[in-house]
Order: C-alpha cells, then structure tokens, then sequence
C-alpha cells in the first residue's frame, strides 16, 4: 500500500515530548495539553487565554523604550511586531506543538493540522509625561497570550473553527475504554510481551482496513476521522484509516500497557516506504524488545498487504540510519527511510533496526490463558455387589454319561426327566463306604 498521512512532524508518543522541551516550554506545554484534554472530554472553545505567563520559567514579559531603541515607545503595528518576536525567541512554539501531537494523540482528534495552530498577544503600554507635558512611553508589557487550535469540520460546533462538538466526546470516551480494556487483556491474558503485542497487532487489523480514498487525496480539513486513533473505534467509520491510524492506535495500546509491563518501548516514526506497489510518506511504529530495536508497521500487517502473513512486524532489516532500512519479502524489497523531522527528533540508538530476527517469531506465540474448568465433584463409586459362592460342583450331573460305577460296589444312575440334558435325578445303590463326591 501507498501510504499517506498529513505531512507534519509526528514522532514522539513512546518518548515523552515534553522531556525534549525547555523548561519554559514545558509550562506552556503543560497549561496547552491540559486545555487540550479538557476540550477532548467535554467539548467547548479551542481557545485558550493564559494569564499567568509572568510565573514561567524565565520568561521576560517587559521592555523599556531603551531596549526597544526609542525615547517613546510608538504605539504602532511595528511596536507589537518587534515585541512578538521578542517574546518568542524564547519558545519553540513548533516544538512545543509537535509535542503535543505526539505525546497526546488521542486528545488531538479533534485537531485540523491542514492549518496552524497559532498564538497572539496583548500589549499594554505605559510611561510619563516629560516637562513640557509630553507623554513618553516608557515601558511595553504582555499581559495576556491566546491561544487558537482549529478545528477538523467534523468535530466542529455550528461551523465555529474553534469549538468541538459535545456529541464527539461521546466517542473519544468509548475508544478510550476500549484502549484500556484490550491493554488489560492483553495483559491479563498473554504472558510475555511479543505475545501482547502482536495482539495489538491483531486487534488493530481485525478492526479496522485501509481508507484507500483518504490515502489517495481525501479531505483532511473535513474529515480527519481516517487519520486519528478515533477513526478505528468510530462505528459510523466503515471507510477504515490511513497509516496514521494505524500507527496512532499501536502506539497508545502500547503506552497503557506500558502501565502493567514496562518491558519494552514503542516509538513512532515518520518518512518514506518504498514497496512494491511505489513510494510515499508513511508512519510507522519502532519497538524496543530485549534491548533491540524493530519494524512494526501495522498498516502493512492488514490482510491484502505485503506483510499480511506478519513480515513487517516485529521485523529486522538490513541498512543504516541515515541510508534507509529494507526488508526483504519472498523477493521484493520494502524500503524504510526516515524524514528530516524524525532524524532531529531521535537519537540513533532509537533509529537502528537489529538485523537479526527476534527469537520468538520463530516459535508459536503464547495462546491466552485460559483458566481450567474445575473439577467435576467426585461421584463415590457403587459399592459392589456381595460375593455370593458358586454352587460346588455335583458330579454326574448334566455333562458326564448318565450311568456309571464309582468304586466296584457302588453303581449310579442319572435320569433326565425334562430332556433338558442335565441331570434332576442320580439313583445310587450299592454297599460299602461311600466316596467324596468332591473328587470326582
């Protein structure tokens, strides 16, 4: 498949972002992400009005007409300009937001990222009068920054850009409890961690399928359900999603279940693959098992793919960071290469791939565990029936002749009245010690 998701840096997820911030754009991440999840759950304005930046780490909200290079500040558009730029040489405001989107995926359904997410501030002005009655303006202060996130038209409330539907909560709340439930049983029901995963691998592509239409040109800005975790939990979704998709739910079932098993770390990549269908940009998934790193694309997983028998997942490959990494399936060779955005993002011990297979996709996975039905209660066995003695033995009756002579004083005859061939009567006659019968 040729993949295709909105062209931005998403890379982080398994990594925490906002570790790679500076402490002054950690707070602002901070007050951004719980903003962002509050809209997530309950809906509302995508505008977000701080305050309080004067107690961030390190942040100047103040000039004076010295520094700014004027005796009196002018109250102009170059003004707000040159205290714009001021203010934000101390933030990376992309890198802020890339991390955002990264470590928050979930929260973000709702984000259209075909536009930008911007900021804006108010100045005031302050200063005095000279002795001829002159005002100078001597100081210029931000007191206040605003932030606005668009909205995907979806999600949107009465065609307001900056407001999420109350309804749409409804169902980030159910895809997030299915999350939580599978890392559950995954965890509850499989007893190593490549079992787990490749049950999430699994759940994903019995879930979902491939939005070729999405892929091949759809409409971001309307619809940016093909693109997000919500896309593979949205009943009313019967198109499926894009690699994003994918990739976005491989990784956030990884991250809860990182909550139980903290064995292994996913991360999620961007770039290019190269197949043998053709090239484009795609995200995938890097997972770190056993202190090696692998391919898990998700996407190519799915039946009707390249690697619908589980080639790309958990996979080695040949090559290097920088060069590309290419995996060999029954003769065609699939390409993984990384965009600039990743390359900045990671550090290489990230970024290799082991070229040496994982051990266990070799074996048969572990099935689940399933609890042993008890015992049937033990029925005591009948006791048995009491011995009852055969009958000994009388001799000359029903299988000797029916005459004959015991000893020679002592003769004998049987008679069969009922022709039944045994014996009713024995007539003996003679004189002398009779025999024991038992002998004979």
């Amino acid at each position: 498949l040729l993949q295709y998701y909105v062209e931005q840096s998403i890379a982080f997820f398994g990594t925490s972002g906002k570790d790679r911030l500076s402490p002054l754009e950690q707070d602002i991440y901070t007050y951004l992400s719980e903003n962002i999840a509050d809209v997530a759950q309950n809906g509302g304005t995508t505008t977000f009005v701080n305050e309080e930046f004067g107690s961030y780490h390190n942040v100047k909200l103040q000039w004076t007409n010295t520094e700014l290079g004027y005796e009196s500040i002018p109250n102009s558009d170059d003004t707000a300009n040159q205290i714009m730029e001021l203010f934000s040489a101390q933030f990376d405001f992309d890198k802020i937001i890339d991390a955002l989107l990264h470590d928050n995926p979930l929260n973000c359904y709702w984000l259209d990222k075909t536009t930008s997410v911007y900021y804006k501030i108010s100045i005031s002005l302050s200063g005095m009068r000279d002795g001829y009655g002159n005002v100078i303006i001597t100081s210029a202060a931000i007191n206040k920054v605003e932030f606005d996130f668009p909205v995907s038209d979806a999600y949107e409330t009465d065609s307001d850009e900056l407001s999420v539907n109350g309804e749409i909560v409804k169902l980030w709340a159910k895809c997030n409890e299915e999350l939580e439930e599978t890392a559950l049983y995954a965890y509850e029901n499989y007893t190593d961690t490549y079992s787990r995963l490749l049950y999430f691998k699994d759940y994903i592509c019995d879930k979902t399928h491939y939005n070729h239409s999405a892929a091949d040109g759809g409409n971001f800005a309307a619809d940016a359900t093909p693109w997000q975790i919500i896309g593979v939990f949205d009943p009313d979704n019967t198109a499926g999603v894009v690699c994003e998709g994918y990739s976005k739910t491989f990784q956030q079932l990884c991250d809860k279940l990182n909550s139980y098993d903290d064995s292994f770390i996913c991360y999620t990549v961007t770039g290019l693959m190269d197949g043998g269908t053709g090239a484009g940009l795609h995200m995938w998934n890097i997972v770190n098992l056993d202190g090696e790193n692998y391919i898990a694309d998700i996407t190519n997983c799915d039946s009707g793919t390249i690697g619908q028998n589980g080639e790309l997942f958990m996979a080695c490959a040949d090559g290097s960071v920088n060069s590309g990494y290419n995996v060999n399936i029954d003769g065609y060779n699939i390409a993984f290469s990384y965009d600039e955005a990743t390359l900045l993002l990671f550090d290489n011990d990230v970024l290799e791939i082991s070229d040496t297979e994982y051990p266990e996709k070799s074996d048969e996975p572990d099935t689940p565990v399933i609890p042993d039905e008890p015992d049937p209660p033990v029925i005591p066995d009948e006791p048995d029936p009491p011995v009852v003695p055969d009958e000994p033995d009388q001799p000359g009756i029903g299988d000797i002749t029916n005459s004959g002579a015991v000893s020679a004083d002592v003769n004998w005859t049987a008679d069969d009245t009922d022709s039944d061939g045994v014996a009713d009567r024995i007539t003996v006659n003679g004189s002398g010690d009779m025999p024991d019968f038992d002998d004979y």
